[in-house]
C-alpha cells in the first residue's frame, strides 16, 4: 500500500535481471518503514517468473563474524540448488569460499583445504570465487540475492557487495540491499559503497518515506479500524510519522484494547506499546525474551537450551511457542532458528534491563555459546568477545576469556582488513587486560601493536603513534627485544617525528642483536628511511644499507631486497635525481608485488608517481598514480589511496584538465575526509582557475584537519598556500605577512635537519610548490639572491607550482638573464612535450619579459602571443587574462587558433589520433602510459562529443578534421 511506484521500479529491475542484465537496488528508509515488505513483494514476483532467492541479514554490532550476511545467504542458496548443481558450483572454489561458507565441507561431503596467501590476496580470491559461484548458479536460473540491514554490515561484507555489483555485469542476477538511511553518515564503509554504486550502470536507489495522509486513510479503511480509536489521519501521521510498523502497533493495540491510550511518541511510545503487547506473557517467557535479546536479533533453539532458562529441556519449547503466539518473535525458514519481528522490539527489551542484570545475562549467553561451539569457538571469537566483555564488568571470571576472545577477534578482523573492527576489539581487550589474574604483561604489548597497526591503517595517525610508542616503552621495560623490534617497525611506518623514529630504531637494533636476522634487516631498512628524513650522515646510511643487503643475500630475504631498492629511490629523490628515483621505485614496487606485500607495494608505487611528477614525466605519473589509487582502494589502504590521488590531482592541474581535477578532489575528500595531501592540493586548483572564495574555503579545511604528527612539519606549506591566495587576491601586504610566516616555519621545522649545503632540495621544492608564481614577487632581492646562490644546481621540475619556473622567474628578477633564458627555454621544451599548458604559458610570458628587457619588442610580442595561444583551449583563467594583458602591453595581437573540433580536450584529441592510426585500447594505453579503463573512458567521451558510435566512425571524423596524423614524439 502506497508503494506502487517503488514496487514498479523493483519489478523492472527483476525483469532486466531475468533478461541477463545484472541489476543492483538499494532500498533505504527508517526502521519499520517497510523495506523488507517491499523486497518480499519483489521476491514473490521474481519467484513467479522462475527465479530463486537467497537472503542474508547483517547483525547489529554484537560480535558477528566477518561476512555473516553472506554466510546466511550461502546457506539458503545451498538449500535451493540441487546436490549435483551444488557440488559443481562449489567444488572448484571451495578453499576460498569456506571463509564465508564454513559448512561447505559438509555440503560437499569432503574435507576442504585452507587457502594460503596474504590477507589482501585471500580477500580478492574470495570475492572472485563468490562471483564465479553466483554466475554458475545464475546460469541455470535467475538469482535474487538480498542483504538486509547493511547499516550493520561489516566492511568486508560491504566490499564484497560492491565487488559483485561491479563484476556481475552480464549475469541474470538482482542484488538488493536494505539499510537505514539515518545511520548512513558521511563517511564509513556503507557511505563509500553507496557512492561507488552510484557510478555503476544498472543501479537504482529506492528511498522509502512515511505514508501520506491519503495512504493512512486507506490503511485505516482496509484494516476495518474505527478511525476514532486511532485519531484522525493528521493525528496518526503526527504520532507515527507514517511509519507502517508503528501504524500496525497502534492498530493491534486498538484491537486488543478498548482504548488506544499511550501515545507512541518514538521511542518511548514504542516501548509502551511493547509493554502492553508482552504483558500477558509469563515471567519465564519474558525471561526467555530477555535472554534472546542479549543473544541478538536472531538466535537458535540450541543456544537457548544452554542458557539455563529451564531445568528440563522439555519445558523450553512451550515457552518459545508462548512467545511465538504473541508475535514477539518469528521462525525463520531454517528449523530451530528464530528472529525478533522487528529489531526495535529487541532494543526496547534491552533498554528495560538494569545494567547489572544485563551484564549477567551476557555472561550466561557467553558461556552457553562457548559450550555450543566448543572446539570451533575461535571462529566466533567476535561474538564471544562481545558477550564476555559486557559480562566482565560484574563477573571477574569472565575477564580472561574476554581478553582472549577480543584478541583473537582483533587478529581475525586484521586478516580480513577490517581495521575499524580490529581496533574496537583491541581497545576492549586493553581495557580489561590489567584485571586479568595472569599473563597480563605477556599480551599487553601484542595488543598495543595490533591496536597501533589498526589505527595506522585507518589513518588515525596520532593515535597510532601514541599507542605504538607505549608498546615500545613497555617492551623495553619488560626486556623483550623481539616485541620491541616489532613495535618499532610498525611505528616507523607512521608519519611521525623523524628524530624520535631514529632513536627508537637504534634502540631496537641494540636490544635485538642477532636474535632474528629478518627483524634486524627490516630495522636497518627502516633506519635508512628515518636517517634520510632526519639528515644524518651518508657514512651511517651506507653502513646500514650494507648490513641490510648482506642479511638479505645470506638469508634470501626478497622483501628486504625490495625495501633496499625502495630506500635507494628515496635517496635519489632527496638528491634531486628523480629519474633514478623512478627506476628504483619501480624495482621496489614490483619486488613487493612478487612477495605479496601489498601495503609496501602501493607505498613504492606512490613514490614512483610522485617522482615521475617531479621529473616532468606526467604520463608516467598519471599511469602510476591511477594504479596506486586503484590498488589501494582494492586492498583498503586508505593512506596510500589518498597519496595516489594527490599526485593525480597535481597532474591534472598541470594538464589543464580542471573538471577532472575537481571531480577527483570531490571524490577523494568524500571517500577519505582525512586525506591531508589531497586537501593541500585543492586550494591551488581553485587559485589556478580563479575561484578564490572556494580556494579560501579549501585553505580553511586544511587548517582544521591538521593533525600534529602529520602536519606540524607542513605548517610552512600552509602559510605558503595562504600567501599565494592573498597574492591572487591582490592583497600584497597580507601575502607578504604569510610569506614571512612560511619562512619562519621553514627555519623552525626544516632548517635544523638540513645538514648539507645546498639545502635539502626536496624540502626547498616543496616550499616553492605551495608558493607558485607568488615566490619571485613576494621575496625581496636579498632573499632571492640568498636562495638563488645556495642552490645553483636548480630545483626539480614539477610539483604543484613548478619550482623550476619560480627559479627562472627569480633569475629574471635578479638580472641573471642568461640563466633565466636557459631555464625558461629548457622548461618550455619539457612542458610542450608533456602537454602542460600552464607551465608552457608561464615560460612564454617569462621569455616575453626577458625580450622586453633586451628591447626586442618583436620577440616580446611573439612570446606573449604564444602564451595567449597556449591558453586559448582552456577555460577563462587568471593566467590567461595576464597573458592577454601582457600581449596588449607589448603592442601585439593574439593569434587566432583553430577551434577545437567538437570541444575535445587535448588528451581526447591525442587518443582520437591513436584510434585513427588503428591502435587497440591496450596499445593506446601502453603508448600513452595510461590504464586501459582510462583510454576506454576517453573513447566513450569522444563518441559522445563527436556523435559517433564506433571506431570506424570516429576515424572518419578524425580524417575530416585533419586529426588522423600522430605527432612526432618529443625528444
Amino acid at each position: 500500500m502506497g508503494r506502487e511506484i517503488e514496487l514498479a521500479r523493483l519489478r523492472a529491475a527483476a525483469d532486466a535481471a531475468r533478461a541477463g542484465q545484472r541489476q543492483v537496488v538499494l532500498v533505504s528508509g527508517e526502521a519499520g518503514i517497510g523495506k523488507t515488505r517491499l523486497v518480499r513483494e519483489v521476491e514473490r514476483y521474481a519467484l513467479e517468473h522462475g527465479a530463486i532467492a537467497c537472503w542474508g541479514r547483517a547483525r547489529e554490532a554484537t560480535g558477528a563474524p566477518p561476512y555473516w550476511p553472506w554466510t546466511q545467504a550461502g546457506r539458503s542458496l545451498g538449500e535451493l540448488v540441487g546436490p549435483e548443481q551444488r557440488r559443481a558450483a562449489l567444488r572448484a572454489d571451495a578453499p576460498d569460499l569456506q571463509r564465508v561458507f564454513p559448512e561447505i565441507g559438509d555440503l560437499l561431503g569432503e574435507a576442504v583445504a585452507s587457502p594460503e596467501g596474504d590477507a589482501a590476496t585471500l580477500q580478492f580470491r574470495l570475492f572472485e570465487a563468490v562471483v564465479r559461484l553466483l554466475k554458475r548458479v545464475a546460469g541455470e536460473r535467475p538469482v535474487v540475492l538480498v542483504l538486509e540491514d547493511l547499516h550493520w554490515g561489516d566492511r568486508g561484507s560491504l566490499l564484497l557487495f560492491g565487488h559483485l555489483a561491479a563484476e556481475l555485469d552480464s549475469a541474470p542476477i538482482l542484488l538488493v540491499g536494505t539499510y537505514r538511511d539515518a545511520e548512513l553518515g558521511t563517511n564509513g564503509p556503507l557511505s563509500a559503497l553507496v557512492a561507488e554504486l552510484n557510478r555503476e550502470h544498472g543501479f537504482d536507489a529506492v528511498a522509502l518515506s512515511g505514508l501520506n495522509q491519503e495512504e493512512i486513510e486507506e490503511y485505516v479503511d482496509r484494516t476495518g479500524q474505527d478511525a476514532g480509536s486511532l485519531g484522525d489521519t493528521e493525528e496518526i501521521r503526527r504520532r507515527t510519522g507514517g511509519n507502517p510498523f508503528y501504524l500496525e502497533q497502534l492498530a493491534e493495540l486498538a484491537e486488543s484494547n478498548d482504548e488506544a491510550t499511550s501515545e507512541p511518541a518514538l521511542p518511548d511510545g514504542l516501548r509502551a506499546a511493547l509493554a502492553q503487547r508482552l504483558a500477558p506473557l509469563s515471567a519465564d517467557a519474558r525471561e526467555l525474551l530477555s535472554v534472546a535479546a542479549i543473544i541478538g536479533q536472531e538466535f537458535t533453539y540450541a543456544t537457548l537450551t544452554l542458557t539455563g532458562l529451564t531445568e528440563e529441556e522439555a519445558e523450553l519449547l512451550p515457552l518459545v511457542e508462548e512467545v511465538l503466539e504473541r508475535r514477539a518473535i518469528e521462525e525463520t525458514p531454517e528449523p530451530g532458528r528464530y528472529r525478533f519481528v522487528h529489531d526495535l522490539m529487541r532494543q526496547a527489551l534491552l533498554s528495560e534491563l538494569p545494567a547489572t542484570r544485563r551484564a549477567l545475562l551476557h555472561g550466561r549467553v557467553a558461556e552457553a555459546l562457548e559450550r555450543r561451539w566448543a572446539s570451533r569457538a575461535e571462529e566466533y571469537a567476535a561474538r564471544l568477545a562481545a558477550h564476555f566483555v559486557e559480562s566482565a564488568a560484574v563477573d571477574p571470571r569472565h575477564v580472561e576469556p574476554a581478553v582472549r576472545y577480543a584478541r583473537i577477534a582483533g587478529q581475525r578482523a586484521e586478516f580480513e582488513n577490517a581495521w575499524d573492527d580490529a581496533a574496537l576489539h583491541y581497545e576492549r581487550a586493553l581495557a580489561l587486560v590489567d584485571q586479568s589474574s595472569a599473563g597480563a604483561e605477556d599480551v599487553t604489548v601484542e595488543l598495543l601493536i595490533g591496536l597501533g597497526r589498526s589505527y595506522r591503517e585507518e589513518y588515525r595517525v596520532d593515535d597510532s603513534w601514541e599507542v605504538l610508542g607505549r608498546a615500545i616503552r613497555l617492551a623495553r621495560e619488560q626486556d623483550r627485544p623481539i616485541l620491541q623490534a616489532r613495535a618499532t617497525l610498525e611505528a616507523s611506518r607512521v608519519f611521525g617525528p623523524s628524530a624520535e623514529a631514529v632513536a627508537w630504531v637504534k634502540e631496537a637494533l641494540d636490544a635485538l642483536g642477532t636474535r632474528d636476522p629478518h627483524l634486524e634487516a627490516s630495522l636497518h631498512v627502516d633506519l635508512l628511511r628515518a636517517i634520510r628524513r632526519s639528515g644524518l650522515d651518508e657514512a651511517e646510511l651506507a653502513a646500514h644499507r650494507a648490513r641490510a643487503v648482506d642479511l638479505a643475500s645470506r638469508h634470501g630475504f626478497a622483501d628486504i631486497d625490495a625495501a633496499v631498492a625502495h630506500g635507494d629511490g628515496v635517496t635519489a629523490e632527496l638528491s634531486g635525481r628523480y629519474a633514478d628515483a623512478v627506476k628504483h621505485g619501480d624495482q621496489a614496487w614490483r619486488g613487493f608485488e612478487r612477495v605479496g606485500l601489498r601495503a609496501k607495494a602501493v607505498d613504492a608505487l606512490h613514490r614512483v608517481a610522485a617522482n615521475a611528477l617531479s621529473a616532468g614525466q606526467i604520463d608516467l605519473a598519471i599511469g602510476r598514480g591511477e594504479t596506486c589509487a586503484v590498488q589501494s582502494r582494492r586492498f583498503r589502504l586508505t593512506v596510500w589511496e589518498s597519496l595516489g590521488n594527490a599526485v593525480l590531482l597535481a597532474a591534472w592541474i598541470h594538464r589543464g584538465e580542471f573538471e577532472r581535477a575537481a571531480s577527483l578532489a570531490t571524490t577523494s575528500r568524500r571517500e577519505s575526509s582525512e586525506s591531508l595531501m589531497v586537501a593541500m592540493q585543492i586550494p591551488h586548483l581553485h587559485i589556478t582557475t580563479g575561484d578564490l572564495d572556494l580556494a579560501w574555503d579549501a585553505v580553511e579545511v586544511v587548517s582544521a584537519m591538521r593533525a600534529p604528527v602529520v602536519a606540524d612539519g607542513l605548517s610552512y606549506a600552509l602559510h605558503a598556500t595562504r600567501a599565494r591566495y592573498w597574492f591572487a587576491r591582490g592583497d600584497e601586504a597580507e601575502a607578504r605577512r604569510e610569506f614571512e610566516l612560511a619562512a619562519g616555519a621553514w627555519t623552525a621545522e626544516v632548517g635544523d635537519s638540513a645538514t648539507s649545503d645546498p639545502p635539502d632540495r626536496w624540502r626547498t621544492s616543496l616550499a616553492l610548490a605551495f608558493l607558485g608564481d607568488a615566490f619571485a614577487e613576494l621575496a625581496s632581492a636579498d632573499e632571492l639572491r640568498a636562495w638563488f646562490d645556495a642552490d645553483p644546481d636548480r630545483p626539480p621540475f614539477f610539483r604543484s607550482g613548478s619550482p623550476l619556473l619560480s627559479y627562472a622567474q627569480a633569475a629574471l628578477k635578479l638580472g641573471e638573464h642568461e640563466i633565466a633564458e636557459s631555464s625558461f627555454r629548457g622548461l618550455l621544451a619539457i612542458a610542450t612535450g608533456e602537454r602542460t599548458p600552464l607551465v608552457a604559458a608561464g615560460c612564454q610570458l617569462g621569455l616575453s619579459s626577458l625580450a622586453e628587457a633586451r628591447d626586442d619588442r618583436v620577440a616580446a610580442q611573439d612570446h606573449a602571443g604564444a602564451a595567449v595561444e597556449v591558453l586559448a583551449a582552456l577555460p577563462s583563467l587568471p593566467l590567461r587574462s595576464m597573458a592577454e594583458a601582457r600581449l596588449e602591453q607589448v603592442g601585439g595581437a593574439a593569434k587566432v587558433s583553430a577551434p577545437v573540433p567538437a570541444g575535445l580536450t587535448p588528451r581526447e584529441l591525442e587518443v582520437l589520433r591513436h584510434v585513427a592510426a588503428g591502435l587497440s585500447s591496450r596499445e593506446i594505453a601502453e603508448e600513452l602510459v595510461l590504464s586501459v579503463r582510462t583510454v576506454e573512458r576517453h573513447i566513450a567521451n569522444i563518441y559522445r562529443k563527436t556523435d559517433t558510435h564506433s571506431r570506424a566512425q570516429a576515424t572518419a571524423f578524425a580524417i575530416r578534421h585533419g586529426l588522423d596524423q600522430l605527432s612526432e614524439p618529443s625528444a
